[in-house]
């Protein structure tokens, strides 16, 4: 295995079965919109178990929308944000056979909160009874964009309001803070909605496969 590098093969992926239950548990049996902040050390596979979610239909009805927030570092505004998260949406459902209009760039560097909103408006009708899991990977860079004064520090409240009052759309927050541990005021809005998931060691038995059965029949411990 490569430390620093999430795995994307899922024949490589071992353990995390009570997290994988847990993050099941929040989003699937949940009627309520729900905000999980999944957190850790860095290295400890939180972006690997991302891409589990999204590989294998463990959120199944619901749609997982991965968002790698360090790929979005470049060129970033607000509007480009949230043209970004509208369209890995719109990929997504278009990869699972969904009819949807693309969304219109143009439209994003008017009022892009309002572009969101007339596109969600869309999607909802083509969901019906299924959700969207927003998953922001390395969530603690939107900060680092507000205080570098690329995003609008309003941002963190049209947040709030999607994650408590847009039917249809679960958010996961994956990175090494919990929102308790950032102090700054942008956080506070979220400081009562968020459940928080905690992404440790490994357990001894999916440590042992890990170690042998990428190598078994080659090499014996």
């Amino acid at each position: 295995y490569y430390t620093g590098n999430p795995i994307q093969n899922q024949s490589m992926f071992y353990g995390r079965e009570q997290e994988l239950a847990l993050l099941r548990e929040d989003f699937v049996h949940s009627s309520a919109n729900t905000v999980v902040v999944l957190y850790g050390q860095r290295r400890s596979g939180k972006s690997s178990l991302l891409y589990k979610l999204i590989q294998m239909p463990i959120l199944d009805p619901h749609i997982p929308i991965r968002i790698d927030m360090q790929h979005e570092t470049l060129n970033f505004s607000t509007s480009r944000f949230l043209r970004k998260i509208a369209y890995y949406i719109y990929r997504e459902l278009s990869k699972r056979g969904c009819s949807i209009r693309p969304p219109d760039p143009t439209t994003f560097d008017y009022d892009a909160t309002f572009a969101l909103d007339l596109f969600l408006d869309e999607v909802e009708v083509v969901l019906g009874m299924r959700k969207l899991v927003i998953l922001i990977d390395e969530f603690e860079i939107l900060e680092e964009k507000v205080i570098k004064g690329e995003l609008d520090r309003d941002i963190f409240v049209y947040l709030r309001s999607l994650m408590q009052h847009r039917r249809g759309i679960h958010f996961l927050l994956a990175g090494t803070h919990t929102i308790k541990d950032l102090i700054t005021e942008y956080w506070s809005v979220f400081f009562n909605i968020a459940i928080h998931r905690r992404l440790s060691k490994l357990t001894p038995d999916a440590a042992r496969e890990l170690i042998t059965r990428p190598i078994e029949g080659v090499l014996e411990y």
